[in-house]
C-alpha cells in the first residue's frame, strides 16, 4: 500500500483540549489505520472536503481484497466529531459506478478514533491521530436518501450509537450508552447484521436480493438446498426441458405426412438403451430414443443455470449462507437502557441460521423476507410409501411403461402429456369432476378431448385408497418387498407391480410409478412464524398472510412467492421481490405487485395459455348480461397435410370474454393448441393496456398462423352472445387457416 498522505488537524486543535481523553485499547490486528482524509470545519463554512472520495475509496478497495472474507455489502452513514464541530459525514459500502466496484466490508466503522472500540471485529479509522470519544454510527434503513460525492450514496439513518453525546453539536440524536459490560472494556463478537436478510433463495428471494443490492443495501440469503429453489431445480426449468422431449416426439407422429420415413431396423433399435426405450410410430418405424441421455442433457443444463445464480448472487456481493433459517423470537429488540430512541433504532429482527456444517449462527436485520415457497405432498393412504412426489419424477432413472397420476392439478396434465409422448402409458385419477379448476372450463373440455385421444386415461370423481405391490394378476405381495434387494423377496421398478386402489373398487394394476401431483402446502415448518407473531391463514391450506404490499402481521417481515398462496408462478414471484426491494430500498413507497392480469400457461399437450378471467369469473363479478363471449375452434396450420379427415386432427381452441358495457373491454383470452406458449405474452400486453375487441378487431393478421384466430373472431350472436366458427358447427369442413385469402 502506498504511504498514506499526512492528516490535516487544523480543525480539531481548538477542540482537543476541550475533549477528555483516557486510555484506548489498542485496535485489533484486521483494524486498518487510514490516515489520508483530511477535513476541516468551522462555524463559517461548515464541513469541507479536503481530499478527494476517489482517494479514500482506492484505499478502501485495497483493504477489502486483502479480507476477501468480509464479503458482506453494508452501508453506513458516520458521524464523527471533536468537539462541537462535525467533521466527517459520509457513507462507507457504496457502489463507484465508473470502476464498477462495491466496497465489501463487514461492520465498517470510520472513525478519529484509532482505539475506538466496538463490538465489530472490523473497523476503520481515519484521521487516525485524532483519539477523542466522540462518535456516532448510523446505521443505513429502507432506502437511499441522498448522495454524497459523485459516486458514493448515503442512505436514512435508523440506528445510532454513541459513546458521548454531549460532544456533537446541536442536532446530533441522543443515544442510549452502551453496556456495562462494553463500558468496562470487554470485547464481544457480535452477530453479521444485514438491511435484507431473505429466507429462501429461489425466484423471488433471489430476485429481492439482486435487486436489493444493487441499491447499495446489505443482503444475505439462508438455503438449505440448491439456489434457484423449485424452478430452476424441479420445476420450470428442467420439466420445460422433458416438454420440449416429448414435444419432439409427438412431432414425430407427422413425419409420414412431410415426406419424412422412420427406417424399421434392429440398428435404430439397438441405438436406443432399451427396447422399451424405443417409441413406434404410426409409420410402423421406431425411432431410437434414450431416456438416460435426456436426463444427463437436461440435468447438465440445470447445473449451469446453478451456477449462474450463484455467480450473479455474488456479483451482487449477497452473502450466502447454506443451510435453514428460523426467525429468532428471543432477540432483544428493545435496546439495553429501554430509552424509547434506543428501541426505536436497533435492529428490528434476528435469524438463527443452522448451517449445513451443523453450527448456529445469529443474524440481525432490518428487515427479513421469507421465500421459501412450498413443499409436496403425499396422501395420507396405505402404501404411500410406494409413491413419489413430482419431485421425485426428475429421479427416474429409465423410461417406464405405465405410470398413473393422482392429481387434477397442473402437475398431472404437465407430465402425463410428457410421459404419453414419450410412448408411457398414463393415467390421472382426479377425486373432482374437472380437472384444472382454475381455469376456463370450456378451455379444459378442449384439452381433454386432446388428451384422450392421445392415449391418456382420464379418471374423474375418485378417491385413490390404497397403493400395493401386486403381482400381475392382482394378488399383493407383502410390505416387506424391496426395491433393490437381489433376494426372492425383492421386485424392481420394470416389473410393473404397483397398483393404485380406489374409493369404488375398482383397482388398476401394473404401474411402474406412481406419482402423488396433490396441491402443494407452504414451506414454514420451523420458520418461528408462531412464535415471532407472523399470522398464517389457517382457512387457506396455512399460507402466510400479506397484504398488497407484501407486508405481513410483523413490522419488518414479508413474505413473496408460493409461500403466500397467490397466483403461485415464478414470475409473480420475481415481480413481487423486486418490487418490494425498490420499496424498502429503492425510495419508491407505492411499488406493490398488479395480480389483475397474469398471464400462465399449462405446458401440457397441447399447451394451454390463458390471462385475465375467465367465463365463470367474468359473469359472476359483472352479470351475465354483461359479458360477451368469443370462440373458435379450429384445426392448426400444422397438421393441415394429414391425410385424415379434419374431424380426427387435433384441434385449437380460442376464447375471448369481454366486458359489454365498457365497450367490449377484453377481461380475458384462453388458448389452447400448438405455440400458445409463445403467442400469449403478447396478447397479455395488449389486455393490460385495456385493449378492446375494437383493438382487436383493427389488428392486421398474419397469415397463415394460429395467432390470427385471436384477431378475427367474429361477432357474437345478439341472443346468445357467443360466437363460433364453422369449424365447431361442422368439423369435416376446413379451418380457415387451411383457405387461401
Amino acid at each position: 500500500m502506498p504511504a498514506p498522505a499526512a492528516a490535516d488537524h487544523t480543525a480539531q486543535s481548538h477542540v482537543d483540549a476541550a475533549m477528555p481523553r483516557r486510555r484506548m485499547a489498542a485496535p485489533k490486528s484486521n483494524h486498518l489505520i487510514l490516515n489520508t482524509c483530511s477535513w476541516q470545519a468551522s462555524p463559517q463554512n461548515g464541513l469541507r472536503r479536503i481530499s478527494q472520495f476517489d482517494q479514500l475509496f482506492s484505499l478502501l478497495r485495497i483493504y477489502c481484497t486483502r479480507q476477501e472474507r468480509l464479503r458482506q455489502a453494508h452501508r453506513y452513514r458516520i458521524f464523527a466529531g471533536s468537539g462541537r464541530q462535525l467533521l466527517v459525514a459520509m457513507s462507507v459500502a457504496v457502489c463507484h459506478h465508473e470502476m464498477d466496484m462495491r466496497v465489501r466490508v463487514s461492520h465498517t466503522l470510520v472513525s478519529p478514533s484509532p482505539g475506538f472500540r466496538r463490538r465489530h471485529a472490523t473497523s476503520i479509522a481515519l484521521n487516525g491521530g485524532a483519539s477523542h470519544e466522540s462518535l456516532a454510527y448510523r446505521r443505513a434503513d429502507e432506502s437511499a436518501a441522498n448522495s454524497l460525492g459523485e459516486h458514493f450514496h448515503a442512505a436514512r439513518s435508523s440506528c445510532q450509537y454513541q459513546q458521548n453525546a454531549t460532544a456533537f453539536p446541536s442536532g446530533a440524536t441522543s443515544i442510549a450508552r452502551t453496556s456495562e459490560r462494553e463500558s468496562a472494556g470487554e470485547q464481544e463478537e457480535a452477530p453479521a447484521h444485514f438491511d435484507l436478510v431473505v429466507i429462501g433463495g429461489g425466484s423471488g428471494g433471489v430476485a429481492c436480493a439482486r435487486r436489493a443490492a444493487s441499491y447499495g443495501a446489505s443482503v444475505a440469503i439462508v438455503e438449505k438446498a440448491n439456489i434457484g429453489g423449485t424452478c430452476v431445480n424441479l420445476g420450470c426449468m428442467p420439466k420445460k426441458v422433458m416438454w420440449l422431449a416429448s414435444h419432439l416426439g409427438a412431432s414425430f407422429d407427422a413425419m409420414p405426412y412431410y415426406g419424412f420415413a422412420v427406417p424399421n431396423d434392429e440398428e435404430n433399435t439397438r441405438n436406443s438403451a432399451s427396447k422399451a426405450e424405443s417409441k413406434k410410430f404410426s409409420a410402423g418405424g421406431r425411432l431410437a430414443f434414450s431416456w438416460e441421455r435426456l436426463r444427463e442433457s437436461r440435468d447438465a443444463y440445470v447445473s449451469r443455470l446453478r451456477d449462474t445464480f450463484a455467480r450473479l448472487l455474488k456479483e451482487a456481493n449477497v452473502t450466502v449462507y447454506r443451510g435453514v433459517g428460523r426467525l429468532d423470537a428471543s432477540f432483544d429488540r428493545t435496546g439495553k437502557s429501554g430509552n424509547s430512541s434506543a428501541q426505536r433504532c436497533r435492529p428490528r429482527h434476528a435469524v438463527l441460521i443452522q448451517t449445513v456444517e451443523g453450527k448456529v449462527q445469529r443474524v440481525t436485520a432490518n428487515h427479513v423476507l421469507i421465500a421459501t415457497g412450498t413443499r409436496r405432498q403425499v396422501l395420507d393412504i396405505p402404501g404411500a410409501e410406494f409413491a413419489i412426489s413430482s419431485d421425485g419424477f426428475f429421479q427416474i432413472q429409465h423410461l417406464p411403461r405405465r405410470v398413473a397420476l393422482i392429481g387434477a392439478g397442473y402437475v398431472s396434465a404437465e407430465l402425463g402429456g410428457i410421459l404419453r409422448h414419450l410412448g408411457v402409458d398414463v393415467s390421472i385419477f382426479m377425486r373432482s369432476q374437472r380437472q384444472l379448476k382454475r381455469f376456463d372450463k370450456e378451455a379444459v373440455e378442449s384439452l381433454e378431448a386432446t388428451q384422450r385421444a392421445s392415449g391418456i386415461q382420464l379418471y374423474k370423481g375418485v378417491n385413490a385408497v390404497e397403493i400395493s405391490i401386486s403381482k400381475a394378476d392382482g394378488t399383493k405381495l407383502s410390505a416387506s418387498y424391496t426395491f433393490h434387494d437381489q433376494t426372492e423377496t425383492s421386485y424392481h421398478l420394470e416389473d410393473s407391480l404397483l397398483t393404485v386402489h380406489l374409493d369404488n373398487g375398482d383397482a388398476h394394476h401394473g404401474f411402474d410409478h406412481v406419482i402423488m401431483a396433490v396441491n402443494p402446502a407452504p414451506a414454514i415448518e420451523d420458520l418461528g412464524l408462531e412464535e415471532a407473531g407472523v399470522d398464517i391463514d389457517v382457512n387457506n391450506g396455512g399460507f402466510i398472510k400479506v397484504d398488497a404490499f407484501q407486508n405481513t402481521s410483523i413490522p419488518g417481515i414479508y413474505a413473496v412467492g408460493d409461500v403466500v398462496g397467490k397466483a403461485m408462478l415464478a414470475p409473480v414471484a420475481v415481480a413481487a421481490g423486486r418490487l418490494l426491494a425498490d420499496r424498502l430500498f429503492g425510495g419508491r413507497s407505492e411499488a406493490r405487485l398488479d395480480l389483475s392480469v397474469v398471464p400462465t400457461v399449462v405446458f401440457s399437450h397441447p399447451a394451454l395459455g390463458a390471462v385475465g378471467m375467465t367465463e365463470e369469473d367474468a359473469k359472476s363479478l359483472y352479470g351475465e348480461e354483461n359479458i360477451n363471449v368469443y370462440t373458435s375452434t379450429f384445426i392448426d396450420s400444422f397438421y393441415a397435410a394429414w391425410s385424415m379427415p379434419p374431424s380426427a386432427k387435433p384441434k385449437s381452441f380460442v376464447k375471448m370474454v369481454c366486458l359489454k358495457t365498457a365497450n367490449d373491454k377484453v377481461l380475458g383470452l384462453h388458448l389452447v393448441g400448438r405455440n400458445v406458449d409463445e403467442m400469449l405474452q403478447g396478447f397479455a400486453v395488449a389486455i393490460k393496456l385495456g385493449a378492446t375487441k375494437a383493438d382487436f378487431n383493427s389488428t392486421l393478421a398474419i397469415h397463415p398462423t394460429a395467432a390470427e384466430e385471436v384477431v378475427t373472431l367474429p361477432h357474437p350472436k345478439p341472443v346468445t352472445r357467443r360466437a363460433t366458427t364453422m369449424e365447431e358447427k361442422n368439423l369435416d369442413k376446413e379451418s380457415p387457416l387451411q383457405r387461401p385469402v
